[in-house]
């Protein structure tokens, strides 16, 4: 589990998960803890990396987003609390 405060105080909620070999079944557990963990915590946005840290702030999420290793990426405007 990562948590992470970014330095435009925002909350980063993360899973590690091991991927040697580039398994196809990795891919779906980590998508599988991408959606559990929006649905739970509200989230308003998710990333999937390979092998990196966590963004430091909103404007490096969508940079990241945009990087080769980026496996998955999305907002989630309707998840935002009014």
């Amino acid at each position: 589990m990562i948590l992470r405060f970014t330095s435009d105080d925002q909350l980063i909620l993360g899973v590690a998960i091991d991927d040697e070999g580039a398994k196809p079944e990795n891919e779906k557990r980590a998508k599988e803890l991408f959606v559990q963990l929006v649905e739970e915590y509200a989230c308003h946005m998710g990333i999937i990396l390979v092998e990196q840290s966590p963004p430091q702030s909103e404007m490096s999420f969508y940079a990241s987003a945009k990087k080769p290793l980026t496996v998955f990426f999305n907002t989630f405007p309707e998840k935002l609390v009014p």
